[in-house]
């Protein structure tokens, strides 16, 4: 008898042979062609044909590719920076995306504060709202987006925000100079 590994990649409704080997092998070897879901089943028979009605044992899904991300910042006239991101991935987690901000260069990272938690919007897909206010005087922003998705795939986005000299703020003592004469 030989064991005969099929494989679906429309969820189980075609199913081909990949493999035929004998009993003494413990594992079978299968590279995919593309990023995707896999269904697998085997059986033990003596025909090639594939049988009717065949059940997955095993479901992989294979992603070789980075979270896409779509991130776009803009500075109100109030200075305040405002965030949209919207991030694309087949295997996407919701807990794993941060969204931080660097008010300041070489200041400490933090939490960039979001209008609600970053959620599934449909299949694959996480919009993200976020506003922040300086609260120091500051003249460049770093603003990031990081995800890692459900097969370890890394993506980071970057903008940097420039502050025009109009919104620095000035010290209180600040007076115009008077033209004396």
């Amino acid at each position: 008898d030989k064991i005969v590994l099929f494989v679906s990649k429309n969820s189980g409704n075609s199913w081909r042979t990949v493999a035929i080997q004998g009993s003494e092998k413990k594992a079978f070897r299968f590279q995919a062609q593309r990023d995707g879901e896999y269904w697998f089943c085997s059986r033990i028979q003596q025909s090639t044909t594939t049988p009717a009605n065949l059940r997955p044992q095993m479901r992989v899904f294979v992603d070789t590719q980075q979270p896409a991300i779509e991130l776009h910042t803009n500075l109100t006239s109030a200075g305040e920076i405002t965030l949209e991101c919207q991030v694309r991935d087949a295997t996407l987690i919701a807990e794993k995306v941060a969204v931080e901000i660097q008010p300041m260069p070489n200041s400490p990272w933090q939490a960039f504060p979001l209008v609600e938690r970053p959620t599934i919007t449909e299949s694959g897909v996480i919009e993200i709202v976020g506003r922040w206010q300086p609260t120091i005087v500051t003249r460049m922003a770093l603003v990031r987006v990081k995800v890692l998705d459900g097969t370890g795939n890394l993506a980071i986005a970057e903008r940097r925000i420039y502050f025009p000299p109009t919104a620095q703020q000035r010290p209180k003592s600040y007076e115009p100079l008077r033209n004396p004469y």
